[in-house]
């Protein structure tokens, strides 16, 4: 498969300005611990920032998780947004969609990771940005992603059902406690989302971040495989609702050999196809059809 991604450049040589993590914070929906981005720079429409691993990778390989990849990567993506606003009003960005292309890296867990988000388009209601991730001068992941855009009264006004007081967090909780079924199928039930896994996400709305979803969802599916561990190698995300903290949530994952039918060359290779959802409840919050290798 080629990906297409331009390699980052190392922290020490990103270029631009340097952006005040206080001040674009006012302007943004997350904050510390799901924030974890360092060394943030914007030049010509372009907002830089690294990363280093701080969730385990489980069964999975590589220097950061898909879905870590996948977090830090859509919030600088809305972070691109957010300084190109011509206003400094906090907004809410809410990831729609997402496609994700990864390629193998040697480089060991904890590696720091480059990002450079490049803002694609943006209105009142939507933006859509584009991220590559590297590790040093070797391309790691590419990311689409698009957001839907709400201003702080609007989202307080939808969602004030779901206020609720938050402790803070030094750290966020990165397992979901729940019971795993596996037969021709897989399923994960988590009886309530726990608090601390949502930490910085929307504070006073506790909501479980995609990128935490998708990665239940992945290592649900590597129960399907013939080896426990794998490498996430291709990925494309719905989100349509939001998953709560308290709320019950079941990830389901089927074997889909049909999943990217443009990618058979890859499939024929031993990499294995899943189509997945999540419920919160008895609403369906999010989609996805991914790509495992097992390792």
């Amino acid at each position: 498969m080629q990906l297409p991604v331009e390699t980052t450049p190392t922290s020490a040589a990103l270029p631009g300005t340097p952006v005040s993590e206080t001040a674009l914070l006012t302007r943004i929906c997350v904050s510390r611990p799901y924030f974890a981005l360092d060394k943030l720079r914007a030049h010509e429409g372009r907002f830089y920032a690294t990363a280093a691993a701080d969730l385990p990778l489980g069964r999975e390989v590589g220097p950061m998780s898909s879905a870590e990849i996948s977090r830090h990567a859509a919030i600088a993506g809305l972070c691109g947004a957010a300084l190109a606003q011509g206003d400094d009003d906090r907004r809410f960005y809410l990831a729609q969609r997402a496609e994700f292309y990864a390629l193998p890296s040697a480089a060991p867990y904890g590696t720091p990771v480059s990002f450079c988000a490049q803002l694609e388009d943006l209105n009142k209601r939507s933006a859509r940005s584009s991220i590559t991730a590297s590790v040093g001068d070797e391309p790691l992941a590419r990311l689409e992603v698009s957001y839907t855009i709400l201003t702080e009264y609007a989202f307080r006004r939808l969602f004030r059902h779901r206020a609720r007081a938050t402790a803070p967090r030094a750290r966020m909780c990165a397992a979901l406690p729940g019971r795993l079924s596996v037969t021709d199928t897989a399923s994960y039930e988590v009886p309530a989302v726990p608090e601390a896994a949502c930490a910085g996400h929307f504070a006073s709305y506790p909501a479980l971040p995609v990128a935490l979803l998708v990665g239940q969802l992945g290592d649900t599916a590597s129960h399907l495989l013939a080896t426990g561990a794998f490498r996430g190698v291709r990925a494309s995300v719905v989100a349509s609702d939001l998953c709560w903290a308290g709320e019950a949530a079941r990830f389901e994952v089927r074997r889909a050999p049909e999943a990217f039918a443009d990618e058979r060359a890859l499939l024929a290779t031993g990499i294995a196809g899943f189509d997945c959802r999540v419920l919160a409840g008895e609403r369906e919050v999010c989609t996805a059809k991914m790509l495992l290798e097992p390792r």
